[in-house]
């Protein structure tokens, strides 16, 4: 099934970053929007079951992801993007409605 690419984020997604080791990308989502290595984990986990199979797409959606509520401000706190109890999923399935008009998680 081939979907619709995400959202352009605002940081450039490049292949070398994107083809980085998962430790070295998870890395770099900390050090760019202070996440910790679950919430890496969940939204990659995410993106894979609402089908995005391919590793680089699955990056790049989360980079256009993670920007979009940092320049929101939506879920940001100081300089690093923060969600609540119950907010991680309830945003990240808001974003997928608005960047590909349909959300079938699994």
């Amino acid at each position: 099934m081939k979907l619709p690419s995400a959202k352009t984020p605002s940081v450039p997604v490049g292949p070398p970053l994107v083809h980085q080791p998962d430790y070295r990308f998870a890395a770099w989502c900390r050090r760019q929007y202070g996440i910790n290595r679950g919430i890496y984990n969940t939204i990659d986990d995410a993106l894979y079951r609402f089908g995005l199979k391919d590793i680089a797409t699955r990056r790049k959606t989360i980079v256009s992801f993670l920007d979009e509520v940092y320049q929101s401000g939506k879920c940001r706190e100081k300089d690093r993007v923060k969600f609540g109890k119950g907010m991680l999923m309830a945003t990240l399935h808001q974003y997928l409605r608005d960047s590909f008009q349909f959300v079938e998680m699994r």
